[in-house]
């Protein structure tokens, strides 16, 4: 098939990979944005951005290759019905052997 990854994980093992990125996602939002250490206060709010980003682009790279390898495969299963169809149509006029070797080639 063109375009399609035939060879990938389970859907269950997609799932529990964007469960458990989400989860990771829940926790870093959940985090202080400033914490005092002694006398320094330091603003963690850039580093929670910039880690909410990245999980966030792991978890849309997940689904977005379900997406794409699906949508691959449904082209993929419409081009062939197309062609079938079409072949379908073409009827030998003769019956000799060489016409038909033509056809099926």
């Amino acid at each position: 098939m063109k375009g399609v990854v035939t060879r990938f994980p389970s859907l269950e093992i997609f799932d529990e990979k964007i469960a458990y990125l989400t989860t990771i996602k829940r926790q870093i939002a959940e985090m202080k944005i400033s914490v005092d250490i002694g006398w320094l206060r330091v603003n963690s709010m850039p580093l929670i951005k910039e880690l909410e980003k990245t999980i966030e682009a792991w978890i849309q790279t997940h689904t977005s290759f379900i997406l794409n390898n699906t949508m691959q495969q449904i082209n993929n299963i419409n081009n062939f019905i197309h062609e079938v169809t079409e072949g379908i149509k073409v009827v030998p006029k003769s019956s000799d052997t060489a016409g038909e070797k033509a056809i099926l080639m």
